[in-house]
């Protein structure tokens, strides 16, 4: 199941009481509790204790679904990020998902403004849609939303988890589905989940009478995301808190107290071989927390004062730098361009996702860019194309157009 035999910690039993009293539950830590190392060592008992019973195990990003990936073997094991566990359910039933989406194109709820009728629809000042417009085509996840009567209509990341919410208000069947397709239900990173995946986890499923375990893994004083939920308030989940921090020195322990507001302490581990844990002494590492503030990037140069005179910085193992965004990232090692021309370039993105699709085909000379444009087409607003609009313009107005 997993390399080498854990040992089982005092959390990872108490959920597995849960699970004998039928009872869902959720596990709280901070920063450095082991969370992921819990969730691990829980899916690991599972596959002893029931090894026929199915495990689905979803979260946020790709990145963690790939972590859970690499440290799990289990045949009965399902890892997938919520967007795609949701329209993995839904995308089968194409007359329910259509019927929905007409139902939100004509919601008045704020929340639903991003399903909009068809351009055609709108440019003719044709109000009404019904079923009939997607005789000849389906549903289709992509990275925007778009309907179309003779084609596939899409829905993007942003719909699929509206859409799926009320699928499942409205239809009990997709919960007994839901239910069917794992005997246990794991959410990691709840924090960043969204109103409506909540709601489908802890109020619609309960239309389906079929029995099923659902564990929350998170923190709530983690958010990353504005549309995550944050906090879990329900007094039917058994509430398991980690206190044991694995991975932070004292000081930053005794930091991240003072600025919880949850009622969780956090301690050292007692586990002397924890990366907090001094090997010559087997106490935790004293370390220290400065604050340094500026208005202006002197990052750079602070290094070079007496502040960091202990820090080797470029010794990439013993001293770790966290920037917390991408566009950071990219500064710091030298390629904010190409950062800038992935994320900010229209005309790049739409190629690049195009590719992706794979509509081209192997023997066709994709290192030509004109070709490429040719083949895929760019719209931009009434009907024009990217293309013929660069070429009415001089050098130096493509540089404005394109930032």
């Amino acid at each position: 199941m997993v390399e080498g035999k854990l040992e089982i910690e005092d959390e990872v039993k108490e959920i597995l009481q849960c699970i004998e009293n039928k009872k869902n539950f959720i596990l709280t830590g901070g920063a450095g509790s082991g969370k992921t190392h819990s969730l691990v060592l829980l899916i690991q008992e599972i596959g002893r204790l029931y090894p026929n019973k199915s495990i689905i195990c979803i979260t946020y990003t790709n990145n963690a679904v790939a972590e859970i990936k690499s440290r799990i073997s289990n045949d009965k094991l399902f890892v997938s990020t919520i967007h795609e566990f949701l329209w993995k359910i839904i995308k089968k039933y194409q007359k329910e998902l259509k019927e929905t989406m007409i139902e939100l194109i004509y919601s008045e709820e704020e929340k639903y403004k991003k399903f909009t009728l068809p351009k055609d629809n709108l440019e003719k000042n044709e109000m009404k849609i019904n079923l009939e417009y997607f005789l000849n085509s389906e549903i289709v996840y992509d990275e925007y939303y778009s309907l179309k009567s003779e084609e596939d209509s899409k829905i993007g990341h942003d719909e699929i988890l509206l859409i799926a919410e009320k699928m499942f208000e409205k239809y009990s069947k997709l919960c007994d589905i839901l239910k069917d397709n794992a005997n246990f239900i794991f959410i990691d990173e709840y924090q960043d989940t969204s109103e409506e995946v909540a709601n489908i986890f802890l109020n619609h499923i309960n239309k389906s009478k079929k029995e099923n375990i659902i564990g929350f893994f998170g923190d709530s004083m983690q958010s990353i995301y504005d549309s995550g939920i944050g906090n879990i308030k329900d007094d039917s989940l058994k509430r398991i808190n980690k206190i044991q921090n694995r991975r932070s020195s004292l000081k930053v322990i005794e930091l991240t107290n003072k600025l919880r507001d949850d009622g969780i302490k956090q301690i050292p581990s007692k586990n002397t071989k924890e990366t907090n844990i001094d090997e010559k002494t087997g106490k935790i590492k004293e370390g220290n927390v400065k604050f340094i503030y500026s208005n202006n990037n002197i990052l750079e140069e602070l290094k070079k004062t007496y502040i960091f005179n202990d820090w080797d910085f470029k010794n990439t193992l013993n001293t770790k730098e966290l920037r917390l965004t991408h566009k950071l990232n990219a500064e710091n090692s030298g390629f904010k361009e190409l950062y800038n021309l992935y994320t900010n370039d229209f005309i790049y993105s739409k190629l690049i996702s195009k590719l992706k699709e794979k509509k081209i085909s192997e023997d066709e000379d994709t290192n030509n860019f004109g070709y490429i444009i040719e083949k895929f087409p760019i719209f931009s607003g009434k009907g024009k194309i990217k293309k013929n609009i660069l070429e009415q313009v001089d050098i130096k107005s493509k540089k404005k157009l394109r930032k």
